[in-house]
């Protein structure tokens, strides 16, 4: 049987003390580690877009979005191009080649956005519209 190489393990923070939850696999991986050197990474859990976010972005907000292109110009084929530019526009982060120094841009899946990101995101793009296009997109539950 091969020992997994990592472990995973939720924790509760609570007034300034930490709870690890399935506190005795967390030991047992502890006590069959080798010796030598290990990493914790602690990070907040978020939870992921909701599917009312989705409907929002994927139904009224791409709408509004492409049809204020269309005025500029850019005649995207459907929705999926227009979220494509908007990841590559929006969803970019900077990998750093430690070896080089070489920097490289990469468009972060949406999928793995947490429902803050997510509004972040969609707030980048109301911004972006706002200043370059003089277009308000919509926010959700926005009746005008």
């Amino acid at each position: 049987m091969t020992r997994p190489k990592e472990i995973k393990s939720k924790v509760v923070i609570k007034d300034g003390k930490m709870k690890i939850i399935r506190r005795k696999d967390f030991d047992e991986f502890v006590k069959n580690c080798q010796d030598g050197n290990y990493q914790i990474i602690l990070k907040r859990i978020f939870r992921q877009r909701s599917i009312n976010q989705n409907a929002f972005y994927f139904g009224p907000f791409l709408d509004a979005e492409m049809s204020s292109l269309y005025d500029e110009g850019y005649h995207f084929p459907n929705k999926d191009y227009l979220h494509e530019w908007n990841k590559k526009n929006f969803l970019v982060d900077k990998l750093v080649n430690e070896t080089t120094g070489e920097i490289m841009d990469v468009v972060k899946p949406s999928s793995s956005l947490t429902t803050v990101e997510w509004e972040d995101f969609m707030e980048s793009i109301r911004i972006t519209f706002r200043e370059n296009y003089m277009t308000e997109l919509p926010y959700p539950n926005n009746d005008e």
